[in-house]
C-alpha cells in the first residue's frame, strides 16, 4: 500500500478568480512571444525557424510584425546551433538592436529542470534585464526521455516557471515530425517531441519551407495554438540574402508554394478546356470530335455544356 506523507498541510484562502489583478499581456513579437508565456516553434531542419526568430528579435523594427524596442533577447545555443553559426546569422541579419548570446559554463548540465541551472539562469536573465530567452533546441534542455510524460512535464513546468518568475518570453525551438513536410497545413500533433510540450505551451507555431530555385526560401508561419490572445494569421514571407552587401532581408509576400502554383495551374487549363469545348459546340461539332479534340470523355463534355 502507497504510503502518505502525514505533515499537516495548510490550506490557503479561497478566493473568487475574478477579483485576481491581471497584468496586462505584454508581447515582445505581436502573437509570437510574450512576457510570462511559454512559445514553442517546430520546422524542419533548415527551414528557417532559428534565423527568423533571431531575425525578430535583433532587427527589432522589421516591417512584418510588431515588435517591443529597447530589450534585450537572450539567445542560448544547445548541440543543433553552434556560436559560430549564431554569428553568421547576426552579420547578415545587420545592426543588432536588442539580441545577445549566451554560452553556458562547461561545468554545467543544462537541464532546464535542474534547480542549480534554473535559479542561475533566472538570475542572470533578471540581472541582464531579458525580455526573452530562445532555447535552441528544446531537446538540449531536457533530462530523460523526451516522450516520457513525467520528465517531459517537469521540463515543461520549469520553463513555465522561468517565464514567470524572470518575466521573460520563453521561445523553445524544436522540430517537426519526418514526412510532415509535405503537409499543406501543419496540426498541432506535427511538432515532434512528448505532446506534453504543446499541450502545455501558451502558443505553438508550424512553419513551412521551401526553396525556391536555390536563391530565396519561401517560409509560411502557421499558428497552432494561441490561449493567451487571438491566434496570429498566417504570415508567408521570404528571406533573402543580398549578395551585394552581404545582408539578409525577410519580407512579406503572397507568393505561391509549389503545390499551389500546379494546383492554380490546372484550374487555368481546365478553365480553358471548358471555354474551348464551348466555342466549338457553339460551331456545332460533335461531342465525339470535341472530345478527342480536348482529351476527355463524351459525358464530361456534355457537362460542360451544360454548365452555365
Amino acid at each position: 500500500m502507497q504510503s502518505f506523507n502525514t505533515t499537516k498541510v495548510e490550506w490557503l484562502d479561497v478566493i473568487d478568480p475574478k477579483e485576481v489583478e491581471l497584468k496586462p499581456l505584454e508581447f515582445i513579437v505581436e502573437g509570437i512571444c510574450g512576457k510570462g508565456l511559454v512559445t514553442v516553434l517546430g520546422g524542419a531542419g533548415g527551414s528557417g525557424k532559428s534565423l527568423l526568430i533571431q531575425y525578430l528579435l535583433q532587427i527589432r523594427d522589421n516591417k512584418i510584425l510588431p515588435t517591443s524596442r529597447g530589450g534585450k533577447a537572450i539567445y542560448i545555443t544547445g548541440a543543433d546551433t553552434s556560436m559560430p553559426e549564431l554569428s553568421r546569422r547576426s552579420r547578415v541579419i545587420g545592426e543588432n538592436r536588442g539580441i545577445g548570446a549566451l554560452e553556458l559554463p562547461e561545468n554545467v548540465l543544462p537541464f532546464i529542470c535542474d534547480q542549480s541551472f534554473f535559479s542561475s539562469l533566472r538570475e542572470k536573465l533578471i540581472a541582464e534585464n531579458a525580455d526573452v530567452v530562445v532555447f535552441d533546441t528544446l531537446a538540449d534542455f531536457h533530462n530523460g526521455n523526451l516522450y516520457e510524460p513525467k520528465y517531459a512535464n517537469e521540463t515543461m513546468q520549469a520553463f513555465r516557471s522561468l517565464a514567470v518568475q524572470a518575466n521573460v518570453a520563453v521561445v523553445l525551438i524544436t522540430h517537426t515530425r519526418k514526412g510532415s513536410k509535405i503537409k499543406v497545413r501543419y496540426d498541432i500533433e506535427d511538432i515532434s517531441d512528448s505532446r506534453i510540450f504543446t499541450t502545455k505551451a501558451d502558443i505553438v507555431f508550424g512553419l513551412k519551407s521551401e526553396y525556391q530555385n536555390d536563391s530565396y526560401n519561401l517560409i509560411e508561419l502557421q499558428c497552432l495554438k494561441s490561449r493567451s490572445s487571438k491566434p496570429l494569421e498566417n504570415i508567408r514571407m521570404i528571406i533573402e540574402e543580398d549578395s551585394d552587401n552581404n545582408l539578409l532581408e525577410i519580407i512579406q509576400t503572397e507568393e505561391l508554394f509549389s503545390y499551389e502554383f500546379e494546383d492554380q495551374k490546372k484550374v487555368s487549363e481546365l478553365a480553358e478546356k471548358k471555354k474551348k469545348a464551348k466555342e466549338l459546340h457553339n460551331l456545332e461539332y460533335p461531342y465525339r470530335f470535341i472530345a478527342d479534340s480536348l482529351g476527355v470523355s463524351k459525358s464530361t463534355v456534355g457537362n460542360w455544356i451544360k454548365d452555365k
